[in-house]
């Protein structure tokens, strides 16, 4: 699921990745809440970055070729390996790591 705030967003352009199936109801259309344009930001600037990461270039034969590489993008290159600027740039499997290591040593010093 994923909430587009505009009609030239990512959902406009879903046909060129992948021919849809009929029945597109769990794609929905959204506007943010009045006065508050930061409600959608966190999620559409993580869908900038997988789009021009991963999505742009590609041409999938199925829907189930794009479930697969996203998947991959997500979970083997997202979370283990690329370097997020919010976690000091590190990748978020090394940022928890370093988390659980610093509760471990907080522990046993107390």
């Amino acid at each position: 699921f994923h909430c587009y705030t505009s009609a030239q967003g990512w959902f406009a352009h879903l046909h060129d990745l992948v021919a849809l199936p009929a029945d597109t109801t769990s794609l929905l259309r959204c506007n943010p809440r009045k006065g508050n344009c930061w409600d959608n930001a966190p999620s559409e600037s993580w869908f900038g970055s997988f789009k021009n990461e991963r999505v742009y270039g590609e041409r999938f034969e199925t829907r189930d070729e794009m479930i697969a590489m996203a998947f991959e993008y997500i979970e083997v290159f997202y979370n283990r390996k690329r370097l997020h600027s919010t976690l000091g740039y590190k990748s978020p499997m090394q940022f928890l790591n370093n988390w659980i290591s610093d509760q471990q040593q907080e522990k046993l010093v107390a």
